[in-house]
């Protein structure tokens, strides 16, 4: 055998020489790669520490004889073979301690689930050799768990506990860091909801109780489909009917885990039957009746239930003796009639009220009587009067050329399509519900429409409520206006003859944008004068301008209260712009922006209007009302300014065509001569109709809309008229409600005419004048002297 230094390194190709105590050398052959792939660190140093701690070498460490190491030496077999099989043992046992038990890199994770869904827990080791695993829980092994994953398909709660895995190698085991699991329950209903048998018209409550972890949630569905929004522990079903019975359940769910990684369960409950014994179904309502005094009106009722039904027909809501029947009829009515009426139907299972509506008893004269600059309209006269109750009939009876009255019943969408209506037309509502959905246009060559007792709103684009397009004698009253996309009222294309009174003008949130009330007269385009008349109108929520806005006209505004009812300010109030004239009396403004003012070539006469916290836009100045302006043609009464809450109750559609407002007096001014010479003399007086002469507490004359000074008395007189006594002459005539507006008188006084005096002859060149001549000089004298006095 070959010889190796002692201190040389002990590496493969040289025999490995591990000294015994100094005694001799025994050469072992153990290759590099042996000890490499067994981990272990070949060198000198370790060797005999190793060597020199095991005691398994002790046998070998007992001295033998030292041979000369030269060649030929010999020595006995069990001399040899004592110290090598001491040195393999210890060897054997070095590798066998020095070897790295195996080594886990990814623990198994702890997992929180719920009951019945399925977890894994998984480990990474490496080690020496072929690795083998033993999955514990709560120390015990596992039956079978012997692989890098343990998987549990469907959890339940006895299955919590700590997961660890014993890993396995030639040199040893490795226990992994326990994994927590924890298996939470599924929700559990303890309290199912129960099923219900109701009569129609009933309120029906479903409940659940459950127990679960975490926050619950619920969902509930009615024949298996989910309810919107019935999210909660209860569901209720009110009013209920037929179409409500159903079988209903709710799934009650719970989540565990993260956003990223929620486990969710649900429980379903049991079926909760409704049944719901119908009350009487009203398939056909009784409807709202106009008719004049004498004629017949029947109401009647169409009725489905369970087993035979019966009637009782109730005016005010109190019974009616004997109407037991599916109709009422009222032979011959009149006035004591009118009100109120309704049905209430019964069956087996119970009651169902019809529908309110009223009977309204009228005549020809009952119909609306037109005013102001429309007072000469008389819409569809004596027509007998027609009830629609679709869009359909309304826009036939509208747009047809015969004179009608039309009593509108319930609410009409008239759709995108304005409705021409034609000349001699009264179109009215049954009752404060009638409503018309869309544009009612009254275009040129219209004449006499009277419109009364309407809800009248438009949401189309670019929709106005009502348009007057070149018509004449249009009288609009009481009616609501609300809401439309464009203008409530629009009055232009030198439309004349026109009267808006006590209606109601707002909008709500519904309309955002463009919430303009009235246009008097295009902004271009007009070429005449507008007369229009606008009194106990009401201007309030949400109308931003236009209230109205004048161009061309010859407006007439008295008694209108025009109020800011909201927090955000207006843009503008009433605008009188290009070649308008306004006369504006007792009106009240109140809260508003620029409530009255001009522009360009408009006009404005102002007579005791109220205003109450308004203000004037950057570069705005207060009007005031003091221009010379147009006389109405007819006489009006206006009530005090301030008791201007009588349009909170009687403005708008109160009653349909039965709406009411206060009864008016007139006066009629009267002269003695209307057109007359400087000189002569003229008187005015005042008659009253509607209260007597005893009841007026004071008069005031007015001269083109101006108070006459000492014009106070009930009569007015000029004893020697001049040329600056011409104008409209009228009187104020004050009584306790407010006061009467006289019809017009127009005084011409034209100016007397100088006398020429006849050629003078003489005789002789002498003579002395004619007795004619110096009458004559006298009276041009006297006649110089009248003009010179004015009397008033």
């Amino acid at each position: 055998m070959s010889n190796c230094r002692h201190s040389e390194r002990l590496t493969g190709g040289c025999g490995k020489k591990v000294a015994a105590q100094g005694i001799g050398w025994i050469s072992l052959k153990l290759t590099r790669e042996h000890a490499q792939g067994l981990g272990v660190p070949m060198n000198r140093s370790f060797l005999r520490s190793y060597l020199s701690s095991s005691p398994l070498l002790e046998t070998a460490r007992r001295p033998f004889p030292s041979p000369s190491l030269a060649a030929g030496f010999t020595l006995s077999p069990m001399t040899m073979l004592r110290p090598l099989a001491a040195f393999l043992a210890a060897f054997v046992f070095f590798i066998n301690s020095a070897s790295a038990a195996p080594a886990i890199t990814t623990q198994p994770v702890s997992q929180t689930v719920l009951a019945g869904t399925g977890v894994s827990f998984s480990v990474a080791a490496t080690g020496t050799g072929t690795l083998t695993y033993q999955w514990q829980k709560d120390g015990f092994a596992l039956t079978g768990a012997t692989t890098t994953t343990y998987s549990i398909t469907a959890t339940t709660l006895s299955q919590s506990g700590n997961y660890a895995v014993v890993v396995t190698d030639t040199s040893g085991s490795t226990t992994s860091s326990a994994a927590i699991l924890t298996v939470n329950p599924d929700p559990t209903i303890t309290t199912q909801p129960a099923s219900r048998v109701v009569i129609g018209g009933a309120t029906v409550h479903f409940s659940v109780v459950a127990s679960g972890t975490g926050t619950l949630t619920y969902q509930w569905k009615k024949n298996g489909a989910e309810i919107a929004g019935a999210t909660a522990v209860n569901y209720s079903v009110f009013n209920a009917s037929a179409s409500d019975a159903a079988d209903y359940t709710v799934v009650v769910t719970n989540t565990v885990g993260s956003d990223t990684s929620a486990v969710v369960t649900t429980a379903t409950s049991n079926i909760a039957t409704l049944v719901v014994n119908p009350l009487p179904v009203i398939a056909t309502q009784p409807a709202s009746v106009f008719v004049d005094a004498g004629g017949s009106a029947t109401f009647s009722v169409g009725a489905t239930g369970t087993g035979s039904l019966s009637y009782q027909w109730q005016k005010e809501s109190a019974n009616i003796a004997g109407a037991t029947a599916a109709s009422l009829t009222i032979g011959s009515a009149q006035a004591g009639n009118a009100g109120s009426y309704r049905v209430i139907v019964t069956d087996s299972i119970g009651s169902t009220t019809s529908s309110t509506v009223s009977l309204m008893v009228g005549s020809a004269s009952a119909l609306p009587v037109a005013d102001g600059f429309a007072v000469a309209a008389t819409g569809g006269g004596s027509a007998t009067p027609i009830t629609v109750t679709t869009a359909a009939d309304f826009r036939t009876q509208a747009e047809s050329t015969a004179p009608a009255v039309i009593r509108v019943s319930g609410t009409l969408n008239l759709g995108a399509t304005k409705v021409a209506v034609k000349s001699n037309k009264t179109i009215q509502g049954v009752d404060a519900n009638a409503t018309l959905i869309g544009n009612l246009e009254m275009a040129s060559g219209v004449n006499s429409v009277i419109i009364c007792g309407l809800n009248i709103t438009n949401p189309n684009a670019g929709g106005d409520g009502i348009s007057v397009v070149g018509a004449t004698n249009v009288y609009i009253t009481h009616c609501t206006f609300f809401d439309c996309a464009d203008g409530l009222i629009d009055i232009t294309a030198g439309a004349d003859n026109v009267t808006v009174s006590w209606c109601e003008f707002y909008y709500t949130a519904a309309q955002t944008t463009h919430r303009y009330a009235m246009t008097v007269g295009a902004a271009t385009g007009e070429t005449k004068a507008l007369r229009v008349t606008l009194h106990h109108n009401r201007w309030f929520d949400g109308v931003d301008q236009s209230m109205p806005v004048t161009t061309w006209g010859r407006v007439h505004m008295y008694n209108n209260s025009l109020e800011l009812t909201t927090t955000t300010a207006n843009t503008a109030a009433t605008k009188v712009q290009t070649s308008a004239q306004l006369l504006s009396e007792r009106n009240q403004y109140i809260g508003l922006r620029d409530p009255l003012v001009k522009s360009d070539t408009g006009l404005i006469r102002a007579i005791n209007n109220l205003y109450t916290n308004t203000t004037l836009s950057t570069g705005a100045t207060a009007e005031a009302g003091t221009d010379t302006v147009f006389t109405p043609t007819y006489s009006y009464e206006m009530h005090s300014t301030d008791a201007m809450t009588v349009l909170q109750s009687a403005a708008g559609n109160t009653a349909g065509a039965a709406s009411t407002s206060p009864t008016t007096a007139s006066v009629t001014a009267a002269s003695t001569a209307t057109t007359l010479t400087a000189g002569n003399a003229f008187t005015l007086s005042a008659t009253p109709t509607g209260f007597t002469a005893s009841e007026a507490t004071a008069y005031q004359w007015r001269l083109n809309n101006v108070a006459i000074p000492g014009g106070d008395k009930s009569t007015f007189v000029v004893n020697s008229a001049v040329t600056g006594h011409s104008g409209i002459y009228t009187v104020l005539v004050l009584k306790p409600s407010g006061g009467v507006v006289s019809t017009p008188v127009t005084i011409t006084v034209n100016a007397a005419e100088t006398p020429t005096a006849p050629a003078v002859t003489t005789d002789d060149g002498g003579g002395s004048p004619s007795a004619w001549f110096l009458g004559a000089l006298a009276f041009v004298c006297g006649a110089r002297a009248i003009t010179r006095r004015r009397t008033s």
